[in-house]
């Protein structure tokens, strides 16, 4: 039954009914729902009573309680879109093990549905379904709760030509997805950004208001050197460890399985060892991408034998994460850099002697300017202090 109520609380006109009727043979609980349809009031008032009476001459065991448990209103939503909120409406059987979980919770699969940059400043104009780490990533970067940012065109093109990058370098699409659901709001930009590049073998970095992913693969040569001149003295120490307990000797990657949304774990070696490193794949929903990421994690453990600690010059601050960079060696007895005495067009006089071997291709770091290093091919000179330059370099020496 149900009464309007004024402004101020008091109930008025005439008192409404509508019945529904519960039944049941078995032990399970039951359970109705008894719907009203209101018109516009502001406010109503609700209470629920049974109608039918209790069978007291019935001489078997009956459990016969009715329980009026909830109370909802409800109005129309038109709206087609809820922005970066999904809402699911679920229905339960009442049984005693489903109302004995205080807080049920629903899991289930969702692709999400994005308006995809397609490079050049240009977006789609319909939203797509999105498994592509950068896309989800350029969304999350513009979105105003989570990355509040406002990405330029070269920026987002940069970071297309890193999807493409990954893609191409393991020769399947399935390299550069990322398929997980970001569910708590204490989650933080960066971790959402370290979250979705990790997925897909990069590091990001942040320069200015432009957010940059690094793909970690073989590399050519180092990004920057420090030798001497750019090193403190003093401060530089160097480890080497072929046998160590401490050290990680196996791996297991636990990633979710598409099929049965069960996550499944892969070992290497699979019979496990004596200090073994547990990565969560999270992201990660295909087994190739896993695979490839748990054995990069071993291998990196594996051959990972020499460690550095050194306090650089303002050169360090432009080190990105995972990018490779040279670090000369300075406890040596005799030093291992050097520098250029003497131009003469292709030929150089260094100040150190270098030696170059049969058969082998010998190539000169040079530093520029912004810090950042050259890889020039050379032959040798008359003595061992001359080298000759294949090409010219980009700044003059």
């Amino acid at each position: 039954q149900y009464q309007y109520l004024d402004a101020s609380g008091s109930p008025v006109g005439s008192i409404y009914s509508v019945t529904g009727t519960i039944t049941g043979d078995d032990s399970d609980e039951k359970g109705i729902t008894i719907e009203a349809v209101l018109g516009s009031e502001t406010a109503v008032r609700v209470r629920a009573r049974r109608i039918t009476p209790k069978d007291f001459k019935y001489n078997g065991t009956v459990v016969d309680e009715i329980v009026f448990r909830d109370l909802y209103g409800a109005i129309p939503d038109d709206t087609t879109d809820y922005g970066n909120f999904t809402t699911i409406h679920s229905k339960r059987k009442r049984t005693p093990r489903a109302t004995s979980v205080k807080q049920p919770q629903l899991k289930l699969t969702g692709t999400e549905l994005v308006f995809k940059y397609l490079g050049g400043g240009v977006f789609d104009t319909v939203r797509t379904e999105n498994t592509q780490a950068v896309q989800s990533l350029i969304r999350l970067l513009r979105d105003p709760v989570v990355g509040n940012l406002t990405l330029t065109s070269a920026n987002m093109d940069r970071l297309l030509a890193s999807q493409d990058e990954v893609e191409t370098y393991f020769g399947t699409a399935y390299a550069g997805q990322f398929c997980y659901t970001f569910d708590d709001y204490k989650t933080t930009a960066q971790a959402i950004i370290s979250t979705i590049a990790n997925a897909i073998f990069c590091s990001a970095y942040r320069t200015g208001h432009a957010i940059d992913l690094y793909f970690e693969r073989p590399q050519l040569g180092p990004s920057r050197i420090f030798t001497s001149r750019s090193k403190i003295p003093g401060n530089e120490k160097w480890t080497t460890k072929f046998i160590d307990r401490e050290r990680y000797d196996s791996v297991e990657y636990t990633w979710t399985n598409p099929k049965t949304n069960i996550k499944e774990t892969i070992k290497i070696p699979e019979d496990g060892g004596s200090n073994t490193e547990t990565i969560d794949g999270i992201g990660v929903r295909n087994y190739q991408q896993a695979n490839w990421a748990a054995w990069r994690a071993f291998n990196k453990n594996i051959y990972r034998t020499t460690w550095v600690d050194v306090t650089t010059t303002a050169d360090g601050k432009f080190v990105k994460p995972w990018q490779a960079i040279g670090v000369v060696k300075g406890s040596r007895v005799a030093p291992y850099d050097g520098y250029v005495v003497a131009v003469n067009g292709l030929k150089l006089t260094l100040s150190q002697p270098v030696e170059f071997v049969d058969g082998d291709d010998h190539y000169i770091q040079l530093k520029r300017r912004d810090g950042t290093v050259e890889a020039v091919r050379v032959l040798p000179g008359a003595s061992k202090r001359e080298v000759l330059m294949v090409s010219t370099p980009s700044e003059e020496i």
